[in-house]
């Protein structure tokens, strides 16, 4: 007697036609850019429930998972089982949240974040922010040497991994934290900018001389960027992952938008 196998309740997506599905990604509200640049330069993986009209999605690019639709009106179980363990989460609502909690039980770890709205920064109160470097330290912007300086941290840390198949010079925009001619930080485009949103990124590197910490350096550079963006009308997005983040951004004239939580898989 011949067995009947149950039809599969999720499509992989053939890479040819994972453009067909951006428009359901670019409904989260959170990361945007870098849903423009995982459809633009990578290769995402895409589930979905139907090829026609889904009502559920995922799509995957090391090492995030992004959930889309509503949980509550399918089983998402053959979903989750998709879920590379050692993988970060970001669900397009809170509905997913129990869900995910029954799937993953104690293997799931909630990061809480704060999104915030720039459009209570103003000019006026970021240069009243402005104040000297310590000696021998001076903020500049981004300029060839630095992008072309392969063993620094910019590279390193933010070119290398987001910007390899983009012109940062064309498609980002920053500033960086010099001693001497060594880049010790840098305020930037933490993804290729999008219809002119830059999702800031704020690094300061402590490790070499702890005498930079508590100068205020990090403020320095996140001023010289959002000024930067006010200027140029681009929306710089904020969003913090710990108390630190949260209250730089406070002390620079954001206002909180919403609390969320993206999820990490041990």
């Amino acid at each position: 007697m011949m067995s009947i196998t149950a039809p599969t309740p999720f499509v992989k997506v053939a890479q040819a036609k994972n453009s067909t599905y951006q428009a359901v990604f670019n409904q989260f509200e959170h990361f945007t850019n870098y849903i423009q640049f995982a459809f633009e330069f990578l290769t995402p993986e895409i589930w979905v429930d139907t090829e026609i009209e889904p009502t559920l999605a995922s799509f995957y690019t090391p090492p995030a998972y992004f959930l889309w639709g509503d949980p509550d009106t399918k089983d998402v179980t053959p979903l989750l089982e998709l879920i590379l363990a050692d993988r970060w989460l970001v669900p397009s609502s809170e509905q997913w949240e129990r869900h995910l909690v029954a799937y993953f039980g104690e293997k799931l770890q909630a990061c809480p974040r704060t999104s915030f709205d720039a459009s209570s920064l103003s000019l006026e109160h970021l240069r009243s922010l402005k104040t000297e470097l310590p000696a021998g330290l001076r903020i500049v912007p981004i300029e060839a040497s630095h992008v072309n300086d392969q063993q620094g941290m910019l590279s390193q840390d933010l070119l290398s991994k987001f910007f390899a198949l983009a012109d940062f010079l064309q498609q980002g925009a920053g500033f960086c934290l010099l001693e001497d001619e060594k880049i010790i930080g840098f305020a930037a485009a933490n993804y290729p900018i999008r219809n002119n949103v830059l999702e800031v990124y704020i690094r300061v590197d402590y490790n070499d001389d702890p005498r930079h910490r508590q100068k205020g350096l990090g403020t320095q550079l996140s001023v010289a960027l959002l000024e930067y963006c006010l200027e140029n009308g681009l929306e710089p997005q904020w969003d913090a992952a710990n108390d630190i983040s949260m209250r730089l951004a406070l002390k620079l004239g954001y206002t909180p938008r919403r609390s969320w939580k993206m999820y990490h898989v041990q």
